[in-house]
């Protein structure tokens, strides 16, 4: 059929026929009731078909080959959180559950997934291999990775079991089959996975748990990972990890506990690449390795639980569910919950209908692919976690989580026919998702895995359209779920009717406001019922009378896009996302509303037109028709309803007929899952097989087999909401669906088989039934229906009653009159019942005086129903008693209510009141709260404390008693349970009050007081050692830290690295006990100029804590109770590279923040630093994750907490108290330098600045200023060693995005995003360049070989940048010539156009560098440079290896010489040079060696040993083969085959370099049949280290050969490293590691020498310096060269002194003599004047004795005076003495 579209506007369509009325009064029989009732639950396993295993007929590889429907083989319980299961390698984005049948590696079992959703879903987390390979090192995926058979593999439902070819060796790994295969074998329960590895030899075996690996990256939360050992030396891991969805979002947490039954002899951690035996860690990468001594035979067990709750609630969960290491009994306990779940359907087929048993093999494995997903997300202790973080108790039903709606939302009506009690709390689970917390894609606090949640009002209004209305917060989730419409639906959309170009968002918006609307009418809100239910007509806004014309100019509606004006915009309607639709065509989308299937066909005409709209769409019936008219899919969910269309358009045969080909026939498929096939396919589409699905069509978490039960049953839910199902044609004779209470519904397909599947007739409950459906409230009273099955299509219900749709013009009524109760939930407390329930009975039915006949079923033993006659139509029904052996907390009863026939008068059956016999769904809803009376308290692990210490819960626990006497256990760190703080005050027996709702119970404490020495001191921490993972506190109160994630102590320094989020955890209660002032100090260096690197973070949440960052702002942050945060902050940060000392002091509410001393700022702190400190809080010195700021990366040398208010001076002598930098530094120093691995030029500069260093240590007297430029050089040339060592922070040759820079020059530079119209897409760049400004990118390793050139992607806009614009290159400094300059020219007149432009470096780079990009252009426009994206640099060619095939020759000597096609030993396909004989040649013509010179010969080849000669050699020649050859490569024997490839490696006499031609002689003593060997490739390669090792090992002889000239301990030291390089030069083949060690300590000891010092000068100035008269220097110049001369003995006197020592020695000398002052000379005027004041006085007339004392003060006057070195003291002395003696003379 040829079909054209018209593009153009046109009038609707005239209406077809009209529709039929809607009226269904009295049509039903009388319904089959069983009568043998059991009080409660659901049908078991075996009560359908006597004790039948449905398991049996389960195949879980069904669909698992990758594209084929993408789900998973492994273990999981019906529902359960773990869905355990191998993950095959390599793994790939084609496959979405971790395992692809087609694979033949296992790299591990994993224990999380979504399964069969597009993408890879979600999931993978907690992935477990066992193995022989030992590690030293993180474990690649390679090494994992083993291979394994399908005929060594089996599962069925809860049970997976494999044979894995073990690995073996170091590290690598390498297969070995020898020695028989590891034995892996899973089981499950609902939240624990058990793995049982059985190992077949003898010695060290490995598992290995990686909490990395996951589908779509871990980099969302930090995982967390704590290690340890029972008694028994069991190993006990518990943790945290973190993923996220195949869109990004839908970031999840969840937590997990793992023990194994085995000792292990050995755990190693990792955390990235750092490998060792931490037990705490926390980054993105981390895993384990437990090492096990196993016996042959032995089998090894691992559990692990999944909890989203904690790692608390996995154990305790493992306790309740998985105690025991029985793993036979989890085996039977999976099989049986699946039995009990299976056995709600029962299959009676034969070989008629199903000759080969795949039909019921479809069924049942369908059957299990429904009940995975959701998953029970409850723990054990009848807790959840909501999608807002929060953890609630769910009430008496079990809390789902973990899903994919908009995929499978169709699929619930099929889990509610099925398992009607499982269907209710999910319905439940949804409203309480809707309540916490909703987005498209999964919030960033998913609890659990989930991939989308559109549609997820659907599933409520199911549930309320089947009677479950008592939804506990249906009111406020349908609140939530109109928030979500009405941000969809927003003003412009409301006003146009229809999403712009979007037909896809606008039917699927009015589906869900069709849903509102039934929630709305339930919950009595009128208005908006109405509301919702117009809008929900808005997809007829969209429909296009004339979208197409077929052949025979038939035109054919369809929906259409629109624009904003209201216009029909052009649409393919054929093709697969067109104007943006979702992963369909407009003419799958055109049937999505199907609540309203009625008011498409009176839009469409009638159903004569809509039928030939569903013949058009599917337009290619049987094989021979043209696959291309089939527009239906298959492969997604967009039109999966549309084959029961036909049903509503008359043809219900059609239905029939579709039904049977799709699910069990076969079918044209053009569309696949991703757009369409290349070539139509006329495939089967389910089939039992591994590819059991079509290729790119996902199970989509059990949705496509969902859809195949709902076919083969032969009722289909066509529309969630709804409560109706669709007929189609059963697949077996007999089907009978377990409703629970004994009641069955049966559906027999008589003469069925895969010919005979039209309808012929049908009767339910023995009534004709004459239509193409039922509704839920026939099928869930219980009954039968029976249909007769033809081989020939039959007018069967052609023309019935169809379904109800929203725009019936008459209400389809199924029961005349209808039973209405006034509540749906009842509520008790301790198991006291006293409740009565109303029963309304409408439509003019009366009830019988006799009541006799009505009962319920579902009640609790204990209590009675009783049902008494109000009038006619009311009856009172009371519901009274105790319940029984209540043994939960919370306990919900489904109570359903049966009215017989003889509850009514007038001959009015049950069967015609609807509600008169209760379906599970509507049943009422009793809710059993239990309240305790007393609980009973037992103390946790630790209960000594200090004053603020944070209780440790762990170990406690509370028995909960309730007054029916039974108990109920509770770890005291349940979030139930509520416990106070530990007491404020020091004391011994002190209690706790713990308190479970009303019930209150203590234990006791010890408490200490908080000791402080004499300087205050409440921690000190001075990192001179760790301990095992500890740091000791050196104070009073035992605060000893923890490392954290790889931190360590080295160098008396506590060493971060930020990049793995490093950190010490030091005790909550050396915070807690501050509860006045207080002062934090620390010497601080850091590593990175990082902003906001966080020192110190203290608290609970960001509503209390304590923040102290670095950079770019050196800050403090406390938050107390959420009462805003109080910062202190300075103007810049601390400086990088160099150390400071950090003080922060809180006084009263005063805070100041001090650096080296000085105040650089002070705030406001409105508590105590104790105050932050609550249950649950940690100090971290090192970094927070409160909001994602970066860890300090550098180091810390002291931390000390003082608890009161330091003072500036203090605090400057706590400063210099502390100050041990310049010990660390060297300490820090010599351990590289013992270390080694650096160049000689490296060692040589680090030891030197060692020397200086430790030569200013030796100086008592050394000032501040040179002890800070010890310290700093020492620290630069710390770093640079480092940095040559690590080889740089990263690659050159990786992208340097522009915005990514260590350092620039700032001003106008910014970093921006910006649109990118080359490439498209948003991208970062650096805008704001002006002539001059830079970008600084720091330590670039540039390699061996070296850059030739550099790229940059950059736009210049020409009416806003200069001329000429260019960048220059410099390395490491930005002095001299540049590297490279690279012209920068116009990109065009916009900032969108980005290119990139080239250039080549001058001379080839190498080494690490810092690179410097500065920007140039001449003033034009606004002056700008360019915005630069990125910059990347190229690496030079490397020519150190040449491989020349064998076959790829130029000149041969021809003779038998033959090239050939060959298989080795390992399968693989290679060409070969053959036909050898003595004396033949290949040429290979203008090979290019290298300048450097190649060092080796590689040849593979085959040397037959039964039919090649003997001494088999090939000669190699340069350029001809005159003379000797360069050398001679001996080819031994491989074997006796011609597949037994190897490789033989020769040294090269003499590198050769240059370019030559090259020829290979082939030689034979003869023997055999005389063939030299079969050749696959010669290959010439330079070993480079092995030169290096030897121009190195040359240079050391040299050194050795004036070795008088060094010190005698560096010459030992250089000649162990030259032995040691002679050994490695002279073996045959060293490895690498060998060479690169030798390479190391030569480097080491050359660059290590000291040269004997010459004292010679050091002793002249010695001398000079003692033989001076210092008598009248300064007192500062005499005590410098005192000083000096001191330190200038001492290394004058030590035989070992450095020259760094001398040379200090000297230059204090010379600097103390040089600078030497003489004491200034005194005052003498006023002395002087003095003297001559007392001269002049004569003895006439004075006493003799006052005048003796004048001239003795005379005779000292003018001693002073004469005295040039007088001080000014005694000049002053002697004048004084004068005056004095004048004014007291005597006269006579």
């Amino acid at each position: 059929m040829t079909i054209s579209y018209d593009q153009e506007e046109t009038k609707m369509a005239k209406k077809g026929k009209s529709r039929k009325k809607r009226i269904l009064a009295g049509v039903l029989g009388a319904a089959v009731l069983c009568t043998s009732l059991s009080a409660a639950g659901f049908a078991q396993t075996g009560i359908l078909s006597g004790e039948e295993d449905y398991t049996q007929y389960v195949d879980p590889f069904i669909a698992t080959q990758v594209d084929n429907g993408q789900q998973f083989p492994g273990a999981v319980s019906p529902y359960g959180i773990v869905k355990l299961s191998p993950d095959t390698y390599p793994h790939t984005n084609d496959d979405h559950a971790g395992y692809d049948y087609a694979e033949d590696q296992i790299a591990g079992f994993s224990h999380t997934r979504v399964e069969g959703v597009g993408g890879q879903g979600a999931g993978g987390d907690v992935l477990i291999t066992p193995t022989y390979v030992q590690y030293t090192g993180k474990p690649s995926m390679e090494s994992r990775a083993q291979t394994f058979s399908h005929e060594k593999e089996s599962a069925s439902p809860g049970y997976y079991e494999v044979e894995l070819v073990p690995n073996t060796g170091t590290d690598t790994g390498t297969p070995d089959d020898s020695i028989g295969n590891i034995k892996a074998e899973l089981t499950t329960t609902t939240r624990t996975g058990l793995h049982r590895y059985t190992f077949p030899e003898a010695g060290e075996a490995s598992v290995v748990m990686d909490l990395n690996y996951t589908y779509h990256g871990t980099d969302i939360r930090d995982a967390v990972l704590e290690v340890g050992q029972t008694e028994e030396g069991n190993a006990v891991l518990s943790g945290r990890f973190s993923g996220r969805n195949v869109s990004g979002h839908g970031k999840y947490t969840m937590y997990f506990y793992m023990e194994t039954d085995t000792p292990v002899t050995d755990i190693h951690t990792w955390n990235g690449n750092t490998y060792g035996t931490l037990t705490s860690l926390t980054g993105n990468d981390l895993g384990a390795v437990l090492s096990f001594d196993v016996e042959a035979g032995q089998a090894v067990q691992v559990k692990v639980a999944i909890s989203p709750i904690s790692s608390e609630q996995a154990k305790i969960d493992m306790e309740a569910e998985n105690a025991e290491w029985n793993f036979t009994q989890v085996r039977e306990q999976a099989q049986d919950d699946w039995n009990s779940m299976l056995g709600r359907v029962d299959i009676q087929s034969s070989e008629t209908s199903d000759p080969d048993g795949s039909l019921k093999t479809l069924f049942y494995t369908g059957l299990y692919r429904m009940f995975m997903t959701p998953v029970n997300a409850t723990s054990t202790s009848g807790t959840y976690r909501g999608t807002d973080g929060e953890i609630y108790q769910a009430e008496g039903y079990t809390h789902y989580d973990s899903w994919t709606l908009w995929d499978d939302f169709r699929k619930y009506p099929i889990i509610g026919l099925i398992a009607p009690d499982v269907y209710k709390d999910i319905i439940q689970s949804v409203a309480d998702m809707l309540v916490t917390g909703i987005s498209t894609w999964g919030n960033d606090t998913q609890p659990v895995l989930t991939v989308r949640n559109e549609h997820a009002v659907a599933l409520l209004a199911d549930g309320v359209s089947k009677g479950y209305t008592d939804i506990k917060n249906l009111d406020a989730a349908y609140e939530k779920a109109k928030e979500i419409a009405e941000n969809a639906v927003n003003d412009k959309v409301e006003s146009q009717g229809y999403f712009e170009g979007r037909v896809d968002q606008t039917v699927e918006y009015a589906y869900d406001d069709w849903c509102l609307s039934l929630i709305a009418s339930a919950l009595g809100k009128t208005d908006e019922a109405e509301y919702y239910l117009n809008r929900s007509l808005n997809y007829k806004n969209l429909y296009k009378a004339d979208a197409v014309t077929t052949e025979d100019g038939t035109q054919i509606g369809l929906l259409w896009p629109k624009d904003s004006n209201g216009n029909w915009m052009n649409a393919d309607p054929e093709r697969y996302g067109d104007n943006g639709l979702y992963q369909g065509t407009l003419w799958q989308y055109t049937w999505w509303d199907t609540y309203d299937v009625g008011g498409l066909m009176e839009l469409m005409g009638g159903e004569e037109n809509m039928l030939a709209a569903l013949n058009t769409l599917y337009g290619a019936k049987g094989e021979d028709a043209d696959g291309s008219r089939m527009l239906h899919t298959n492969t997604n969910e967009i039109d999966l309803q549309t084959p029961y269309l036909f049903n509503f358009a008359g043809a219900p045969s059609e239905t029939q007929y579709w039904v049977r080909q799709i699910y069990a026939g076969k079918t044209w498929n053009r569309y696949s899952g991703t757009g369409e096939y290349g070539t139509p396919q006329y495939v089967q589409v389910y089939k039992a097989t591994p590819d059991g699905l079509l290729q790119t069509m996902d199970d989509d978490a059990g949705t496509m087999s969902a859809m195949y039960v709902a076919a083969a049953m032969g009722i289909f839910p066509m529309t969630p909401g709804d409560s109706t199902f669709q007929i189609g044609t059963p697949f077996f004779e007999k089907m009978t669906l377990d409703l629970g209470d004994g009641r069955t519904f049966v559906i027999n397909a008589e003469n069925v088989s895969a010919d005979s599947y039209y309808i012929q007739s049908a009767s339910l409950n023995g009534e004709s039934l004459d239509r193409t459906w039922l509704d839920y409230s026939e099928i869930a009273q219980g009954g039968e229906v029976t249909f007769t099955m033809g081989s020939e299509p039959s007018d069967w219900a052609a023309d019935g009653v169809d379904a109800p749709s929203v725009s019936d013009p008459e209400d389809t009524q199924v029961y005349e009159y209808s039973v209405d109760y006034s509540a749906d939930e009842l509520t008790a407390e301790d198991g006291q019942v006293d409740v009565a329930v109303t029963a309304e009975l409408s439509g003019g039915a009366a009830f019988s005086d006799d009541v006799s006949g009505i009962r319920a079923e579902g009640l609790p033993e204990g209590l009675t129903l009783t049902a008494e006659k109000k009038d006619d139509q009311t009856l009172e029904l009371g519901i009274r008693g105790e319940i029984a052996d209540i043994t939960n907390e919370y306990e919900t009863y489904d109570i359903q209510i049966i009215m017989d026939d003889g509850a009514f008068e007038n001959g009015v059956k049950a069967s015609q009141v609807e509600n008169a016999v209760m379906s599970s769904m509507a049943a009422l809803r009793l809710k059993n709260t239990m309240n305790p009376v007393s609980i009973e308290v037992q103390a946790p692990d630790r209960t000594d404390y200090m004053v603020g210490d944070v209780l440790d819960r762990s170990g406690g626990e509370v028995t909960i008693t309730y007054k029916n006497g039974f108990t109920r256990n509770l770890p005291l760190t349940s979030g139930e349970i509520t416990v106070d703080s530990l007491p404020g005050q020091a004391g011994d027996g002190q209690r706790v009050k713990v308190t479970y709702k009303d019930a209150e119970g203590y234990f006791t404490v010890n408490m200490k007081a908080v000791q402080a020495d004499e300087r205050s001191v409440v921690l000190d921490y001075d990192f001179t050692e760790s301990s095992e993972g500890t740091v000791e506190d050196a104070g009073q109160n035992g605060y000893d830290g923890t490392l954290k994630n790889g931190a360590s102590v080295a160098a008396g320094s506590l060493v971060l690295d930020n990049s793995q989020k490093q950190y010490l955890d030091i005790p909550a209660g050396a915070f807690g006990g501050l509860d006045g002032d207080a002062t934090i100090s620390a010497w601080v260096y850091l590593d990175s100029a990082a902003n906001n690197q966080m020192l110190i973070g203290a608290g609970v949440d960001k509503n209390n804590f304590f923040v102290l960052s670095t950079n770019n702002v050196l800050r403090t942050g406390l938050n107390i109770g959420g009462a805003g945060e109080d910062r202190t902050q300075a103007e810049s940060g601390m400086p990088v590279g160099e150390w400071a000392y950090l003080t922060y002091v809180q006084e009263g509410q005063t805070a100041k923040l001090y650096m080296n001393g000085e105040e650089i700022a002070s705030g406001q702190a409105d508590g105590a630093l104790g105050s932050v400190i609550t249950e649950g809080s940690f100090v971290r010195l090192g970094g927070i994750d409160f909001w994602g700021d970066p860890y300090t990366d550098g180091k810390i040398s002291s931390f000390t907490i003082y608890n009161r208010a330091l003072t500036a001076e203090e605090i400057l002598s706590e400063q210099e108290r502390t100050d041990s930098r310049l010990a660390d530094t060297i300490a820090e120093a010599e351990a590289l330098l013992e270390e080694g691995g650096f160049s000689v030029e490296t060692t040589s500069a680090l030891q030197a600045a060692t020397d200086e260093a430790k030569a200013v240590a030796k100086y008592a007297a050394a000032t501040e200023e040179q002890i800070d430029q010890a310290v700093n050089n020492l620290l630069d040339a710390i770093d640079q060693a480092k940095s040559s060592q690590n080889g740089g922070r990263g690659s050159a040759y990786d992208t340097l995005e522009a915005e990514n820079k260590d350092d620039w020059s700032g001003g106008a530079l910014k970093t921006e995003q910006s649109q990118d119209n080359t490439s498209g897409g948003q991208i970062g760049n650096v805008g704001g360049t002006y002539d001059g400004a830079w970008l600084k990118y720091e330590d670039l390793n540039f390699g061996n070989t070296g850059a030739q050139s550099i790229a940059v992607r950059y736009v210049n806009n020409s009416n806003r940048c200069g001329n000429n614009s260019r960048v220059d290159i410099y390395l490491d400094q930005m002095e001299g010539d540049p590297a490279v300059s690279v012209s920068i020219p116009p990109t065009a007149d916009n900032w969108n156009v980005y290119q990139e432009v080239s250039a080549d470096l001058e001379q080839a780079v190498t080494g690490v560098h810092d690179v410097y990009v500065v920007m140039h252009t001449e003033a034009a426009n606004a002056n700008y440079v360019a915005n630069f994206d990125w910059f990347r640099f190229s690496e030079k060619e490397s020519t150190d290896r040449l491989r020349l095939e064998a076959e790829d020759y130029n000149d041969w000597s021809a003779g038998d010489l033959k090239t050939e096609n060959s298989t080795d030993s390992q399968g693989g396909s290679l060409t070969n040079l053959g036909g050898s004989y003595d004396g033949a040649w290949v040429k290979y013509e203008d090979c290019i060696l290298g300048e450097e010179g190649m060092t080796d010969i590689t040849i593979r080849y085959v040397n037959n040993s039964s039919r090649c000669g003997n001494n088999n050699r090939i000669d190699i020649y340069l350029d001809s083969m005159d003379g000797n050859p360069v050398q001679t490569v001996s080819i031994p024997a491989t074997g006796s085959g011609w597949s037994d490839y190897e490789e033989v490696t020769a040294g090269l006499d003499t590198a050769l370099s240059g370019t030559h031609d090259v020829y290979f002689v082939l030689r034979t003593d003869g023997g055999n049949a005389g063939y030299v060997a079969n050749v696959d490739w010669f290959e010439f390669s330079r070993n480079s280290e092995r030169e290096d090792l030897k121009a190195l090992y040359e240079e050391a002889l040299q050194y050795l050969e004036n070795k008088d000239q060094y010190a005698s301990d560096d010459i030992e030291r250089l000649e162990g490293a030259v032995e040691t390089a002679e050994s490695v030069l002279s073996a045959a083949d060293p490895a690498s590691e060998e060479i690169q060690a030798a390479i190391s300590s030569l480097n080491q000891a050359i660059g290590r020498l000291h040269t004997v010092t010459d004292k010679t000068n050091l002793n002249d100035l010695l001398a000079q310096a003692k033989a001076l008269d210092t008598a009248h220097w300064t007192e500062e110049s005499r005590a410098r060269i005192e000083s000096a001369i001191e330190y200038a003995e001492q290394a004058a006197a030590d035989e070992n002194a450095t020259q760094a020592v001398v040379s200090m020695a000297e230059r204090l000398l010379s600097d103390a003599m040089e600078n030497a002052e003489e004491t200034a000379e005194g005052d003498k005027v006023v002395l002087n004047a003095q003297i001559s004041q007392g001269t002049a006085v004569g003895p006439t007339g004075y006493t003799e004795e006052s005048y003796s004392r004048l001239q003795e003060a005379l005779e000292a006057a003018n001693i002073a005076s004469a005295d040039r070195w007088a001080s000014q003291e005694l000049i002053d002395e002697c004048a004084n003495a004068v005056k004095q003696a004048v004014q007291d003379l005597e006269e006579k």
